[in-house]
């Protein structure tokens, strides 16, 4: 895969030990959209003499928050859940509140689309402490994901 791009943001995962980057893709002197690089998979970088238009910064900041996606989601306490929840997606922006009447912590999470897979799996691993409300449409990844385990598992 070649492109030209434009670097905005790095990230590091320690859960994956991983350095990645999000940038824009330029496509014929214009922005193409924006993308994540994983930098362990960079064969070679070249410097071009492509010069992006000074707002490229904002254009990279509108184009994610307009992506952002919500899930809605329920943690019980068992195993220590809610706080292993929030060292789990600390760099995810998120809203939370704690249903004293139901001992349970609702918890609004904000995700790029980019991030989906990577979420889905995350919130896999915390089993049935963990409730996804909604969206419909992350729900419908979840019961895919669990029936092509089942079935590979078969």
């Amino acid at each position: 895969m070649e492109g030209t791009y434009i670097p905005c943001k790095f990230e590091y995962s320690p859960k994956n030990d991983k350095f990645r980057v999000l940038a824009i893709e330029l496509e014929n002197e214009g922005y193409r959209g924006y993308t994540v690089l994983n930098l362990g998979r960079v064969q070679s970088v070249e410097l071009t003499d492509i010069s992006a238009e000074t707002d490229y910064l904002q254009y990279f900041l509108d184009k994610r928050n307009k992506e952002d996606r919500i899930i809605d989601i329920e943690i019980t306490d068992e195993r220590n859940a809610m706080e292993r929840f929030m060292v789990e997606f600390s760099i995810y922006k998120k809203e939370a509140a704690y249903d004293k009447e139901r001992d349970v912590l609702k918890v609004k999470l904000y995700y790029d689309p980019l991030d989906a897979t990577e979420i889905l799996v995350k919130i896999l691993g915390f089993g049935p402490v963990l409730k996804v409300l909604g969206p419909d449409s992350f729900v419908d990844m979840i019961k895919e994901r669990l029936l092509k385990q089942k079935s590979l598992g078969q």
